[in-house]
């Protein structure tokens, strides 16, 4: 009996290890590659991950649309973002993996916003770049 339920907790274990993306995330298909870094609990949580994909499922994708002339919205967005960046430890694998520059949007990419990060703090960002064919997933929640 106690291999039996050392192995359900083997199991357990060996599960919540593996990365699973959310519905976003996977709606463009399997990545290559993929960073993810966070700092806080369950619920007072910053996120900054990014995904490589070597074949994204971008073109008529349900969640994404071309940022087109709203590189405004996303830029809003990220200032408040940033600011949630700002308040945590300099030393936290989150703050120095953070490299995004609002430079790399440009009109052919493409992003959903889930929530409204400036009047709630809360909310996720995701930013197709086609050019290097990452996506950057943004995520507060306080």
């Amino acid at each position: 009996m106690k291999k039996v339920i050392a192995l359900i907790f083997a199991f357990a274990f060996l599960v919540g290890c593996v990365h699973v993306p959310n519905g976003v995330i996977g709606s463009l298909g399997k990545y290559s590659d993929y960073e993810y870094h966070d700092c806080g609990g369950w619920q007072d949580v910053t996120v900054y991950a990014k995904y490589s994909f070597d074949e994204p499922a971008i073109e008529n994708n349900k969640f994404f649309i071309s940022v087109g002339d709203q590189k405004s919205e996303i830029v809003d967005f990220l200032e408040h973002y940033k600011k949630w960046i700002d308040i945590h430890d300099s030393e936290s694998e989150l703050v120095k993996s953070y490299d995004f520059n609002t430079d790399y949007i440009d009109a052919n990419d493409y992003f959903y916003i889930d929530g409204d990060i400036e009047k709630t703090s809360s909310g996720n960002l995701y930013f197709y770049d086609v050019e290097s064919k990452v996506l950057y997933w943004f995520h507060n929640n306080i």
